[in-house]
């Protein structure tokens, strides 16, 4: 299903301003990211609206292995494998909500599991659960993805 949080006229009379947060950072085994942000969607007529929305996500290598932060660009790279034969995996949980003023609060957890087979090869497992506060859904997806760097 697809949802219209909020919209703003086109021309001189409509614009998003947007501002957000993210933080990150590791110590040992563990890895914690979280991100905060809104977005003021101005009208010509009646009341901006406003949509906040965030994360919380935290990681636990199980494993001889350790995180790679790319400083340069800001982000973490796929974690560093130890000399295990078989491979890093990694236990992950994150949770999502996106608020908008007098309208539906959506909110998502996910549990994850994550087998780095080589440096270039990892396969994920995710169980996600969502809500939709406004309709009263309730989905739920089990996904098996694979990925490869090359």
């Amino acid at each position: 299903p697809v949802r219209t949080l909020a919209t703003t006229p086109a021309g001189a009379f409509g614009g998003v301003d947007a501002a957000g947060l993210e933080l990150a950072g590791h110590q040992g085994r563990w890895r914690f990211q979280g991100e905060w942000g809104y977005a003021d969607f101005l009208q010509a007529v009646g009341a901006d609206q406003r949509v906040k929305a965030g994360y919380l996500q935290a990681g636990v290598l199980l494993g001889d292995g350790a995180h790679r932060y790319k400083a340069a660009e800001g982000i973490y790279a796929g974690p560093k494998p130890g000399s295990d034969p078989l491979g890093l995996w990694e236990l992950s949980a994150r949770v999502d909500r996106i608020y908008r003023e007098n309208g539906p609060d959506y909110r998502s957890q996910i549990l994850g599991l994550t087998w780095y087979a080589t440096p270039g090869l990892r396969f994920m497992l995710n169980y996600t659960r969502g809500e939709d506060v406004l309709t009263g859904d309730q989905p739920r997806q089990l996904a098996l993805r694979a990925q490869y760097a090359f």
